[in-house]
């Protein structure tokens, strides 16, 4: 019997596996980070590299809390956001990514990766940047003050 391609290299389906699932992160719109048990970045793809205008050396070994704005407060004082992700108090937020100056409005989704023992081997870090969305929110702001100001206009003519 002749054996096959993956019998006489099994790594070389691993190091398919690895080639797809980078190609589809690089794929992704969103900003993807992918962090160890410590929250150190390990990975980063193209979009959060765009997004932060930054390269992946500087990005890869920082903690995840250099990367988002201050950690939400807790009881117990300031946690680190890694902290923060695993106790599960954060899953979803409405922040900014902050790096070297650039500040992007994001919604940001945090999943813990447990192994077959139940700790945790990894975290992955999604970020879609809010940018239009929160321009959009603040011209309709504007807009309605504008209106609720002429028709405070409007009502003292009217008294006048």
């Amino acid at each position: 019997m002749i054996p096959t391609k993956k019998e006489q290299n099994p790594n070389l389906s691993l190091t398919k596996d690895y080639a797809t699932t980078v190609m589809i992160l690089e794929h992704l719109p969103d900003a993807i980070f992918i962090l160890d048990s410590a929250g150190v970045i390990q990975y980063v793809n193209k979009s959060a590299l765009d997004l932060l205008q930054t390269s992946f050396q500087k990005l890869k070994g920082n903690l995840i809390d250099e990367v988002f704005s201050k950690s939400i407060n807790t009881e117990e004082g300031k946690e680190s956001l890694e902290k923060q992700i695993r106790n599960g108090k954060i899953q979803n937020l409405d922040t900014h990514l902050v790096f070297e100056g650039v500040s992007v409005p994001v919604y940001a989704s945090f999943n813990v990766i447990e192994n077959n023992k139940g700790d945790s081997d990894f975290i992955i870090v999604s970020a879609k940047n809010a940018s239009f969305q929160k321009a959009l929110e603040k011209e309709l702001r504007h807009q309605q003050i504008l209106t609720i100001s002429r028709d405070r206009i409007r009502a003292l003519g009217e008294l006048s």
